[in-house]
């Protein structure tokens, strides 16, 4: 049996104890470690010397706060290719953007319940990426304003969340569908705002009040 450690980061202990019962249901051969440090955890697993024994370790990261975000990202710029699920209090689309791009994630939101955190994490230990289904939908009610508009219900989620300035394929990997389809979506978009790019189609789609931009980035 493969010897691993889960690191989990949290400085909310209700969240801390609520994780940790859910993974000791699944992997009670794991040791478990807390901290509530982001920053001292992070140059930890970074610097990864003590970590030499395990077969395996998994990082669970609680992104709460902008100094939260400040150490996902040397987490996620790192090249290190350890599996790393993340919590998300609230949407922050840089740090979206860099976890589409890397292997070996899992990402959700608060409300991910205890079946799809162990999925998400198998999926990350494997070397895949996983994004839970309610982080998207979060993701699109913070940015989407009223139905206004001739558009379904999955290119208001595209447009919306293209208006941001992720990339298409970040679009894809939190939306569930390929690339392909994130295309074929806004071309149908393009077509009925009368638009030849993505820039005119959000200038557009904003000065319409089908979608407002977000407030802030953080």
């Amino acid at each position: 049996m493969k010897r691993t450690l889960v690191k989990l980061i949290s400085d909310a202990p209700f969240f801390s104890f609520g994780i940790c019962s859910t993974l000791q249901r699944h992997y009670s051969f794991a040791i478990y470690t807390h901290c509530n440090n982001y920053r001292e955890a992070t140059n930890e697993i970074i610097e990864g010397d003590g970590y030499a024994s395990f077969d395996n370790v998994v990082v669970i990261y609680h992104c709460r706060s902008p100094e939260h975000v400040t150490q996902l990202k040397r987490l996620l710029t790192h090249n290190k290719t350890f599996p790393l699920a993340v919590f998300f209090s609230s949407p922050h689309y840089e740090m979206l953007e860099l976890a589409a791009k890397r292997r070996s994630i899992s990402v959700f939101d608060e409300t991910a319940g205890e079946e799809e955190l162990i999925r998400g994490i198998k999926e990350a230990c494997a070397g895949n990426a996983y994004f839970s289904d309610s982080l998207g939908e979060s993701v699109v009610r913070s940015l989407r304003a009223n139905g206004k508009g001739p558009f379904t219900s999955r290119e208001l989620d595209i447009i919306s969340l293209v208006a941001t300035g992720m990339t298409l394929s970040a679009v894809a990997a939190l939306l569930g569908v390929s690339p392909h389809t994130v295309r074929n979506h806004l071309a149908n978009i393009y077509e009925k705002l009368g638009a030849g790019n993505r820039t005119s189609a959000v200038v557009k789609a904003l000065e319409m009040g089908i979608i407002q931009g977000p407030r802030s980035r953080e």
